[in-house]
């Protein structure tokens, strides 16, 4: 009986659904007790790819500036520095430039990101890219209650765990709830990315030029970040990495990508555009 446990207590259930290559996980925490509390929850990500060594060409893309961190385990003596086995080849993304090899714990890797331009505010997507093949993208939701705690990053010989820490913190009978998708490819990334996104006007968005309800009234281009990608492609994957896209308008020619922060609500046609919103339920990724 829920109610017999007095001050603290609470409730958790997680429904698994997989509809092809897409694993989704709906989590909810409920508040049972008659206390406030607050708690640290995260997901390991243990990713392997079919038992594959972790190392070269295999790259790591986040939604976070990674540049600055520590290494509890190498403090401890029981793990090796990150940039032995890694290196940063952009703010956010962490590419292998020497295999891990097996010897247990003490190969492994440990690192926990912190530091000026660690954002809490920021996204905890993340896409895998074996560079073999196999890929693996996250893409996690949630309803308001949450913020990053931190973000740490484990590996060792055979697999690799971006692992988000979020912060819940819940009063009487209240709950949250957070959703994480992974969508897996036996061919790069960009088909997963793409199960993530729909055309505005056609399947494909092309030759659409995305309109927002401040476009609509004549207010300009607000609500736009405004940036450049050499594919498609490569602006999806930023739009998953941002916190706040709602979707993306691409310009091949130019190699523009604009990231669309408001609402997508319709499209005009537009030779040599493409308009695709981002099709995940609720209006905020997890943080």
């Amino acid at each position: 009986n829920e109610a017999s446990l007095g001050a603290w207590g609470y409730r958790f259930q997680r429904h698994l659904q997989v509809h092809g290559d897409m694993l989704i996980m709906r989590s909810e925490l409920t508040n049972t007790g008659s206390e406030a509390f607050k708690t640290v929850q995260y997901t390991h990500n243990f990713l392997a790819f079919n038992r594959q060594q972790i190392g070269p060409p295999l790259t790591l893309q986040f939604g976070q500036d990674l540049s600055s961190y520590s290494e509890p385990g190498n403090e401890q003596g029981w793990s090796v520095p990150i940039a032995s086995r890694f290196v940063l080849t952009a703010p956010n993304v962490w590419t292998a430039n020497s295999a891990l090899p097996a010897g247990g714990q003490r190969q492994s890797i440990l690192t926990q990101f912190e530091g000026p331009k660690f954002n809490l505010n920021a996204s905890s997507s993340y896409i895998a890219d074996s560079g073999l093949g196999p890929a693996v993208v996250s893409v996690m939701t949630a309803g308001g209650h949450e913020r990053l705690h931190g973000y740490k990053f484990f590996a060792q010989a055979t697999a690799v765990c971006p692992e988000p820490l979020q912060e819940i913190a819940l009063a009487p009978m209240e709950s949250a709830q957070w959703e994480q998708r992974l969508v897996f490819s036996l061919h790069g990334p960009s088909s997963a990315i793409s199960k993530f996104f729909s055309g505005v006007n056609s399947p494909s968005g092309e030759n659409s030029h995305c309109l927002t309800k401040t476009m609509e009234a004549k207010h300009g281009p607000r609500g736009v970040v405004k940036g450049a990608a050499t594919s498609l492609q490569r602006c999806m994957a930023q739009c998953l990495l941002y916190l706040k896209c709602q979707g993306v308008q691409y310009h091949p020619t130019s190699q523009t990508c604009d990231l669309m922060v408001d609402v997508i609500t319709s499209a005009e046609v537009k030779q040599g555009y493409y308009c695709l919103k981002l099709d995940v339920p609720d209006d905020q990724r997890m943080i």
